[in-house]
């Protein structure tokens, strides 16, 4: 089943605009992506955005992007940012996730090795 792009949202489309443009500052260029984080960023809480996210119908490959995006936001924050642990802890009761999870941490850990300090 493909995915579908939230459209359920009842926002106004000047918040929706900020959100694409910050989606675009963070390097999230596909519509997958857009898609995902948008449904993160719109959401009231984090069991809100676990419902739109599974809402999105995204494909077995796809849904690695969940996790991809969930990691550049928390990277992206200045401050510890509780809601990104309680949705983290809700997508890691399916195993396929705790197999994303695993995967997108040691490559974000082989890219600080690579770093050069200056």
């Amino acid at each position: 089943m493909a995915w579908k792009k939230p459209t359920d949202f009842k926002k106004d489309s000047k918040q929706v605009g900020e959100i694409l443009e910050s989606a675009k500052k963070l390097h999230m260029v596909t519509d997958v992506k857009k898609a995902i984080f948008q449904a993160i960023m719109m959401s009231d809480d984090y069991l809100h955005a676990y419902e739109q996210l599974m809402h999105l119908n995204l494909k077995k490959t796809q849904e690695r992007e969940i996790v991809r995006v969930l990691l550049q936001c928390c990277i992206a924050e200045k401050t510890y940012n509780p809601f990104y642990y309680y949705l983290s802890t809700k997508l890691l009761t399916d195993i396929n996730f705790k197999y994303t999870f695993k995967y997108a941490l040691w490559d974000y850990i082989k890219s600080i090795e690579k770093l050069e300090i200056q």
